[in-house]
């Protein structure tokens, strides 16, 4: 009696619990985690950025109802996401929820938006068919819109989604110049980091052989892959920049290869002796590290070719970083034909490696054959 009792006021209390989360979740919208890598847990930039909205968002989504399990499981875990986002910013978020395929007017909304038709596989009576789908949303703020043209995964819906929410929401845009006429690659070339840069800020080339160029009104200027020589009175022109209190970006290369004789080939372009000026030495070497990709080598041999995987230890796998905003959320990067970083500057100024090599990582001089083993 007394056991049966107890199983009695258990049901009871669960049902208790169960009922009481409903009525909170009416009023306030709160999505439990349980996982263990927080991967349903708002990041505390989104947060804040909810948090801190001056006008409201407007999010149309647009999902196509009834598809394979995996589709609408995205779509119900960006419902509650929109849901999350609602009760977060106090309102200031609202949203809904259109099937494209419902109507003919819907589905022409969408497509005049830049939602994305896509052909997806479906189950039917033991068989797969394709169907047209739509797993895109719309983000707007006063006059100006944002789009997510498709969502093809659970995985980075919250970074789509606020990225688009911070992009509309940042009314002036510092400007980043992007350095050209040295040798650099193209904007052209640079498509995805300069979208990325876009969010936050505008995006500029910068020609410093042009007279006319006022340096002072760029935010930050980045250095990216020169292979020519920098004259003297650009290097001073940077100097001054700096001096300024602006920042500089620079990413080169120090060494590089040859593919047909395997030699390696320094270079050269005066910015490694500019950057020595504030303590900042690029060492002439390759990093060679045993944690690194295998890559395929053929080999011939009389008459035959043979293939053999290797590891390549002049593209070291990087995996450990600081814990730094620039280095934050980074797994694993690969580098090819890298050069090691040290600072040898003003002990009071504070130096902060963003990303390291593994424990088994050396140097190799630069004047040297790359071999492969």
């Amino acid at each position: 009696m007394k056991s049966r009792t107890s199983v009695i006021t258990i049901v009871i209390l669960t049902v208790g619990v169960v009922v009481l989360i409903n009525i909170l979740a009416g009023r306030f919208f709160v999505r439990l985690d349980l996982t263990e890598d927080n991967r349903y847990t708002l990041s505390k930039a989104t947060k804040e950025l909810l948090r801190n909205l001056e006008e409201p968002v407007t999010v149309t989504a647009y999902f196509t109802r009834k598809l394979d399990p995996s589709f609408d499981n995205i779509r119900k875990e960006f419902e509650d996401l929109l849901a999350e986002y609602h009760s977060i910013s106090k309102g200031m978020v609202v949203y809904d929820i259109k099937d494209p395929l419902k109507d003919e007017k819907t589905e022409q909304e969408a497509q005049q938006a830049g939602v994305m038709e896509l052909q997806v596989q479906v189950r039917e009576d033991d068989q797969f068919k394709a169907q047209r789908a739509y797993l895109g949303a719309v983000i707007q703020m006063g006059e100006q819109s944002e789009v997510i043209p498709a969502i093809g995964q659970t995985q980075g819906m919250e970074y789509s989604l606020s990225t688009a929410i911070k992009k509309l929401s940042v009314k002036e845009k510092p400007v980043i110049g992007i350095l050209q006429g040295h040798g650099e690659p193209p904007l052209q070339q640079l498509q995805q980091a300069i979208y990325a840069l876009q969010v936050l800020n505008e995006v500029e080339p910068v020609d410093l052989a042009d007279s006319t160029t006022d340096l002072s009104r760029y935010e930050a200027i980045a250095i990216i892959a020169p292979t020519d020589s920098f004259p003297q009175s650009h290097l001073d022109q940077l100097s001054r920049y700096l001096a300024g209190g602006k920042g500089v970006f620079v990413a080169i290369n120090r060494v590089g290869a040859d593919q047909n004789s395997q030699w390696g080939i320094p270079v050269t372009t005066g910015l490694e002796t500019w950057l020595s000026q504030y303590g900042v030495e690029i060492g002439n070497t390759y990093i060679v590290d045993v944690q690194c990709p295998v890559v395929t080598l053929q080999q011939q041999q009389g008459q035959y070719v043979s293939i053999k995987p290797v590891q390549f230890y002049y593209f070291p796998f990087i995996n450990k970083f600081a814990d730094h905003p620039v280095s934050s959320g980074l797994e694993q990067i690969i580098l090819q034909f890298a050069s090691p970083v040290n600072y040898t500057g003003d002990s009071a100024v504070s130096f902060t490696p963003l990303a390291m090599t593994s424990e088994q990582s050396g140097t190799k001089s630069s004047y040297s054959l790359y071999e492969v083993d």
